[in-house]
């Protein structure tokens, strides 16, 4: 029997894994969190208050302010935003990127924001189901970049979209209830290239087909 792959539907219509026989009604389960935690006060620490509801539904809070990274913390006469691994312009090239996992470091740098990924999908604890996969990716404006570390480090890829998707080479992780993986929480650093007024958005997505590892 062929794996059977699933997509998106309303809650109420008629649901088929492709493959299979199987039909059901689509029920929506609640119990999905997604979360992106930084400094959104801006006092300099991540606390409880940065999850304020007022805080985050204020028209007059900006959010987490980041400065352009145009600064020269290591004192090397290049300025930090230009500090990157030597394969950075194909970094979104896997294939580029399986033998090598290219890093740089920046001594001193302090112009990184902190952001604490969180992902929770409840419906793979549920006893229904034995192989439901969510994969998860973030994605940012091209003028923002995200590193492994408050130095840099390893710069982390940008969820691409392809046909609607978000593609699985640029995921951050894949949850399994096989695997009891169903939480998924990572610190990662943003660093800002240009100005502008940019989202990060953490996204958890169904797997359509059999993941090829996370």
């Amino acid at each position: 029997m062929e794996t059977p792959t699933f997509d998106w539907l309303d809650e109420g219509e008629s649901w088929n894994a492709l493959g299979t026989d199987l039909t059901a009604k689509v029920e929506i389960k609640d119990g999905a969190i997604c979360l992106i935690i930084t400094d959104s006060n801006n006092d300099g620490v991540i606390t409880i208050a940065d999850r304020d509801p007022e805080l985050k539904n204020d028209p007059d809070t900006p959010g987490k302010v980041l400065r352009v990274n145009i600064d020269d913390d290591d004192m090397d006469v290049v300025l930090d935003k230009w500090q990157r691994p030597n394969d950075f312009n194909v970094a979104m090239n896997p294939a580029a990127l399986a033998d090598s996992a290219p890093s740089v470091t920046v001594q001193n740098e302090d112009d990184l924001a902190e952001l604490i990924l969180y992902v929770w999908i409840e419906c793979l604890e549920k006893e229904n189901g034995d192989s439901l996969y969510f994969d998860v990716y973030s994605v940012f404006p091209n003028d923002l970049v995200m590193w492994t570390a408050e130095t840099k480090g390893s710069r982390i890829h940008r969820g691409v979209e392809v046909n609607e998707r978000i593609t699985e080479q640029t995921r951050l992780a894949t949850l399994s209830k096989e695997d009891g993986k169903n939480i998924f929480t990572h610190t990662v650093y943003m660093e800002a290239n240009a100005s502008l007024v940019g989202t990060v958005v953490l996204i958890a997505q169904p797997v359509l087909n059999t993941p090829i590892g996370s």
